[in-house]
């Protein structure tokens, strides 16, 4: 059974050699629980040829929301391997079938009924596979089978969801749907907004490990590749820039050359990056070295000045926000305390007519003087517990967090604040001072930076757009769960991303 199972690699003359003068038939998915609806699809697709082949979704590229597959890839291949009308199981390294179909070039690729009306297809992955099979001469078939939902099944078991999570889902089942969601991807892409704050470049270098050194006592590492992504307000640039079309980014470099072009390179398309140089600080760089089988980081070496901004830049970005002071709807403010956003930036945003949200961290170099005062009459803020704990000392219950929460948000004329608590989810209180709470929608948790961000884009995007703080707490929970499940901060979520996922929940 074992032998079924295939990698992009074993498609080799030896494989082609076995199926050679064959009709191939191709099925993908991601088959996370194996059901009636599965097996009639396979023995329908067998009619069209001699041999079926069927590819699966490697578990990262998984996108039906969170805690998604519930199967790992391994068990859900050795369970088609068993089946015997299934003469070989390949495993894809790609988010969709484009590259088997090309390197197999299958007689047949077969799709269920649900797939026949591609307009329903959010990602437009099924397009693409339709040209893919186009271009190597093969046809495109749907089945009639049937559908039956995979997702609503691993409900219906309580496969998928705590309690805690099932009891959201269900409050937001009640209050939100796709109308609303239309409306809320209408609205959010015509919003005019302004991200403004520290922009970091992360880099991380794989290590493999070797031993301890023979000539002291420390650890040795074998250095692999280098990812470099685009962090900080960049990042939440990006977030905001997959919902709106109009995103407008302003941060301080160095006058270097070759930052700018990484930037320019890494930031989307329809965001308009407006740069302030400086030869007197560096560009924000902060480099972590990650052991690479299960991504811990072993230790960060950064760059950075946390000098106060320049005079002279100082006012040059006051000057731009008092010209468009009207402009704006949306000002989001991301403060990682390396001096960029002074008092009078400050007190120059205020003074816009746009909603005003403030992300104002903590960091290793600047513990113990947090920025958070510096702002007043923000509609909504975010911390993270361990930043709310520096604040006023050790915290042990949601009692105690929310009465804390309160009086820093009446401190400095808060409407609104969330509270984030890694895997334990986000507690916020409300203009009226309503408690809030949302767990959090992650299950493999690879790569915890950038979830706050993450958080903090859309949320703001949601308050922006005027959506019930309920969904708006619950959409943002899913934007930081998809974060932590990728590896790296290139590729945060999108409408269509957002789209399945609530297909697959709401």
């Amino acid at each position: 059974m074992l032998n079924k199972i295939l990698n992009i690699n074993d498609l080799n003359k030896n494989f082609f050699k076995k199926i050679e003068n064959k009709n191939i038939v191709l099925c993908h998915g991601v088959f996370d629980m194996l059901h009636i609806g599965h097996l009639n699809h396979f023995e329908e697709s067998r009619k069209f040829g001699q041999i079926l082949i069927v590819s699966i979704t490697k578990d990262e590229f998984v996108n039906k929301g969170p805690n998604r597959p519930v199967f790992n890839i391994l068990q859900r291949a050795k369970l088609l391997a068993g089946l015997k009308i299934i003469d070989f199981v390949i495993i894809n390294d790609k988010a969709t079938a484009e590259n088997i179909i090309k390197i197999l070039k299958p007689n047949y690729y077969v799709k269920g009924i649900d797939y026949k009306n591609n307009k329903s297809d959010f990602t437009h992955n099924i397009k693409k596979e339709v040209e893919a099979v186009n271009k190597i001469g093969g046809k495109i078939k749907y089945t009639n089978s049937k559908k039956i939902n995979s997702s609503k099944v691993l409900d219906t078991f309580d496969l998928i969801f705590s309690e805690e999570q099932k009891k959201i889902i269900n409050k937001i089942r009640k209050i939100f749907n796709f109308e609303t969601f239309k409306n809320f991807i209408i609205n959010s892409k015509k919003l005019k907004i302004l991200v403004i704050g520290d922009l970091i470049i992360d880099k991380y270098v794989m290590c493999d490990p070797l031993s301890k050194s023979g000539k002291g006592t420390f650890l040795t590492f074998k250095k692999g590749d280098e990812k470099s992504f685009l962090g900080g307000s960049g990042f939440i640039a990006n977030q905001l820039a997959n919902f709106s079309e109009n995103v407008d980014l302003i941060s301080v470099i160095s006058n270097s050359k070759t930052d700018y072009n990484f930037i320019h390179k890494k930031k989307k398309k329809n965001i308009k990056f407006y740069p302030f140089l400086t030869n007197d600080s560096k560009t924000i760089k902060k480099t972590r070295y990650v052991e690479k089988v299960d991504y811990n980081k072993l230790i960060g070496i950064y760059e950075l000045d946390n000098n106060q901004i320049e005079l002279k830049l100082e006012n040059k970005i006051t000057s731009f926000l008092k010209k468009r002071k009207n402009y704006y709807d949306l000002i989001v403010v991301s403060d990682f305390g390396h001096g960029i956003i002074s008092k009078n930036i400050i007190n120059t945003i205020n003074q816009t007519k746009a909603i005003k949200t403030i992300n104002s961290q903590l960091n290793s170099s600047n513990r113990g003087s947090s920025g958070i005062y510096k702002f007043k009459r923000a509609d909504f803020a975010t911390m993270n517990l361990t930043e709310l704990t520096s604040e006023y000392g050790a915290i042990l219950d949601d009692k105690q967090i929310l009465n804390l929460a309160k009086q820093l948000k009446k401190k400095i004329g808060l409407k609104n604040i969330i509270i984030t608590r890694g895997k334990s989810g986000s507690i916020m209180l409300n203009e009226k001072n309503n408690k809030i709470i949302c767990p959090a929608f992650a299950k493999n948790r690879i790569d915890k930076i950038g979830a706050g961000d993450a958080l903090f884009a859309l949320f703001s995007l949601c308050k922006a757009s005027k959506l019930d703080d309920h969904v708006a707490l619950f959409l943002s929970s899913l934007a930081a769960g998809y974060t932590v499940e990728k590896f790296g901060n290139d590729q945060p979520m999108n409408k269509s991303d957002l789209n399945k996922i609530l297909s697959h929940i709401i």
